[in-house]
């Protein structure tokens, strides 16, 4: 439902999913309570099926929450390699998201991004990425791309625009399409907010505020020593720069709307309530660099 515009029927959820129409009947139960708790509301029609309407931004949004609660970040990747085997709705996710794509080609795409910038993709933000770009080939071929000129124009300064530039004209020719300026910085966008294992390049951040994300990391690091009696001696720097990395992405993210998805999130905010609390307050430091950058 999420990939189609049109009414879906019963018949064709349980050919596809092969499954009994009963079993879709109680599934969809399930599936319109997921929907509403995001402010989405299911549409049925007699002798039509079943359909959302909502405008493009939101369902790839959702699309992707639903890959990413559904899927391990190595998933994808492994599928397409055949290294693995996933389970039954894995399989049926990553079957439906890879119809009639050359998956290869768009992974080679992500690679080649990674090597100009210098960079390892955490299994994590390659699949992200996969995911979205994989996306925005579908949408595009069926005509549902973004037509909303959304796109912030300081993005063209960016190497990471230049890039996305780059694999995209790549994708038009290789899948006979046109994507429009704003799927470009829509992926840009995405991209400015990976995480990365190695980074030897440096984001687009003025030098003053390079060196007060590390001041606010270095006092992380020293209230979790001080809270937590660790003593991280010798990898103290690893640890710091390892927190930054993480941390420039986070403003960007924040910058453009991107929210993260962490299942784990509450569980681990009843573990360190305490850090939480204090982290709060540096978060007031990099708010100050947020509103200097949204001017």
């Amino acid at each position: 439902m999420l990939k189609s515009n049109v009414y879906v029927s019963m018949e064709h959820l349980s050919n596809k999913l092969s499954t009994s129409i009963s079993t879709i009947t109680k599934d969809l139960l399930e599936i319109e309570k997921w929907f509403k708790n995001r402010n989405v509301s299911l549409i049925k029609k007699a002798g039509k099926g079943i359909k959302i309407n909502i405008d493009e931004i939101t369902r790839r949004a959702l699309y992707k929450e639903l890959m990413e609660s559904t899927i391990t970040p190595s998933n994808p990747v492994n599928y397409i390699s055949n290294i693995s085997t996933p389970n039954k709705i894995t399989s049926k996710l990553l079957d439906d998201l890879f119809l009639d794509i050359d998956k290869e080609y768009i992974i080679e795409q992500i690679q080649y991004i990674e090597n100009q910038l210098g960079e390892i993709f955490s299994d994590e933000t390659f699949s992200s990425l996969l995911i979205y770009l994989t996306m925005i080939v579908h949408r595009v071929k069926n005509k549902c791309s973004l037509n909303a000129n959304n796109g912030e124009t300081t993005l063209n300064n960016t190497i990471e625009y230049t890039l996305t530039l780059q694999i995209i004209e790549n994708i038009n020719e290789h899948f006979k399409i046109n994507i429009p300026k704003e799927e470009i910085y829509y992926f840009t966008v995405h991209l400015l907010g990976a995480k990365v294992i190695t980074k030897d390049t440096k984001y687009a951040f003025e030098e003053n505020e390079t060196k007060e994300i590390k001041e606010i990391a270095i006092k992380m690091i020293d209230e979790i020593s001080e809270l937590y009696s660790v003593n991280f001696a010798i990898k103290e720097d690893e640890v710091i720069d390892g927190l930054v990395t993480h941390l420039i992405p986070t403003i960007y993210r924040i910058k453009y709307q991107k929210k993260i998805i962490n299942p784990i999130y509450e569980q681990m905010g009843k573990k360190i309530f305490k850090f939480i609390k204090k982290y709060s307050n540096r978060m007031q430091t990099l708010k100050r660099i947020f509103e200097r950058r949204n001017k």
